[in-house]
């Protein structure tokens, strides 16, 4: 890989953190607050969570990620249900405050309601500043400019004509 991988940041201590979840449960918006715990072993960063979410008892279930850093700051992995019965398993990608004290990033996976889903989370030591450094990011998150993305409708329609024409 073309970043520099970084085996240990001492600024993100293991043990207990608490995590804050955008995602979805029967097609609308859900934040799930979670108990997870971060584990370093070797070069990797193992994050778990303790339980499902309770804002979430449907579509809330176990899980655990492996993840890389680079950079000293650039934390990038995988995540996976342990629960035989769910399926949800996706991408996850967080930046590291410089005070190591918290990380905001997005996960990109497939979830209860979608094999399309995604969402803005944070992680912090302590609970407390969870929903605020959420909702901050939420704010500062970019726009994307260069994607502009085809109206829905459109794009329906645009494909459903391609399908029955050809």
């Amino acid at each position: 890989m073309f970043f520099k991988r970084t085996s240990f940041n001492n600024r993100v201590v293991q043990g207990e953190w608490h995590a804050l979840w955008q995602t979805s449960v029967e097609h609308s918006e859900n934040i799930n607050f979670e108990v997870i715990d971060l584990q370093w072993k070797g070069e990797y960063l193992y994050i778990a969570n303790r339980s499902k979410s309770e804002q979430n008892p449907d579509g809330g279930y176990l899980w655990k990620a492996q993840c890389s850093v680079y950079d000293s700051q650039y934390v990038i992995g995988t995540y996976v249900a342990i629960e035989d019965s769910v399926m949800a398993r996706g991408t996850i990608y967080l930046v590291i405050h410089r005070s190591g004290r918290h990380m905001l990033g997005h996960w990109m996976g497939c979830n209860f309601d979608s094999e399309w889903a995604h969402g803005l989370m944070a992680m912090a030591q302590e609970r407390e500043r969870l929903a605020e450094l959420l909702e901050r990011h939420v704010q500062e998150f970019p726009s994307m400019p260069y994607w502009s993305g085809p109206d829905r409708s459109e794009a329906r329609s645009d494909n459903h004509e391609r399908t029955t024409n050809e």
